[in-house]
């Protein structure tokens, strides 16, 4: 029973006004434990239910770095290969010498974001667009930046989803759905808006329900959807090598000489709770707000999602995650 979520959930949300949230946690690749409440757009009495697909955001990240590391095991990449190296074209760019690892943990020097709806009006392929978004026309402040800084980048990942568009032979988005998704596992996967909940924007009469997201070209950066369910059980693909990724690419992904520093695709940090390295990654497209906590030393997972954004959307999922941490205790399946 989770009426001690259930209970959590009700306050937080009658403290933030917020059409609804979804939240859970899971443990060693049992079955997941969720709660939901609320509902799926204002201006519907239809309630959350725990099997709607959820907007995560730039939580995508970390599952598009599990596909860099799923190559890179397979022997088609390495961390050091350099971008020059996929195509003439990059190999003119400012940042042909960067080499994957710096992309991944945004240390490549590579602009936050790109003039993205205009790279969409092009109307070339999604494919197409991300192997352009390196051309200087597209990219804010442009100019060639610091490199081995932290400095967190959209473009970075829009950059990677081109890198296995090209070394899997087929899109970004395939790929997710033959390696992440697995055929018949997570049958919520899928980009862009979910289909049966909406997110929402903040106006003076309250929340109003909207279908806004970023344009396509960023889906490897940012518009994953998944259940709260699907998306705890990837959990297992960041925790247990044996299932996905080889030992020694997985530590590299999970690797930071910093703490709080970022790896691949994720936060990297210490947890008592955790028994060591704790992963975590916020998302929000501004209409949602994502956040996921990873223990790879112990199978571990928590995470929440609001159909809402905002600071205090942020803190009110903080306080469910801590209070899933100190109540869980172990799953049992």
């Amino acid at each position: 029973m989770l009426d001690w979520l259930d209970t959590v959930l009700q306050e937080e949300r009658k403290r933030l006004a917020c059409p609804g949230i979804v939240a859970g946690f899971i443990d060693a690749g049992n079955k997941p434990q969720i709660a939901t409440v609320g509902i799926q757009r204002v201006g519907s009495d239809t309630p959350l239910d725990v099997t709607d697909a959820l907007h995560l955001g730039s939580c995508t990240k970390a599952l598009t770095a599990l596909l860099i590391g799923d190559a890179i095991g397979a022997g088609q990449l390495r961390f050091k290969t350099t971008l020059g190296a996929f195509s003439p074209v990059w190999k003119k760019s400012p940042w042909a010498d960067r080499t994957i690892d710096d992309v991944l943990r945004h240390e490549a020097g590579l602009p936050e974001n790109a003039k993205w709806w205009c790279l969409a009006g092009t109307g070339l392929a999604v494919t197409a667009q991300r192997r352009d978004v390196l051309n200087t026309k597209w990219l804010d402040g442009s100019k060639r930046t610091t490199r081995g800084k932290y400095a967190y980048s959209n473009v970075g990942y829009v950059v990677l989803g081109s890198v296995i568009d090209t070394v899997y032979g087929m899109p970004y988005e395939d790929v997710v759905q033959l390696r992440i998704a697995r055929p018949n596992l997570l049958q919520s996967t899928g980009f862009g808006n979910p289909p049966s909940v909406s997110g929402h924007q903040q106006a003076q009469q309250g929340y109003l329900s909207t279908t806004l997201d970023n344009p396509p070209v960023m889906n490897s950066a940012g518009r994953l959807h998944m259940s709260m369910g699907d998306w705890l059980q990837t959990a297992s693909l960041h925790t247990d090598s044996r299932s996905f990724l080889p030992q020694d690419v997985r530590k590299q992904l999970q690797f930071s000489s910093v703490d709080g520093g970022y790896a691949g695709g994720w936060i990297v940090t210490k947890r008592s709770w955790a028994a060591g390295p704790a992963l975590t990654h916020a998302g929000s497209n501004t209409f949602w707000f994502a956040v996921m906590w990873i223990a790879p030393n112990t199978g571990r997972a928590f995470a929440a999602v609001a159909n809402a954004a905002g600071v205090e959307v942020s803190n009110s999922l903080d306080r469910v995650i801590a209070t899933m941490i100190r109540n869980s205790g172990p799953v049992r399946g």
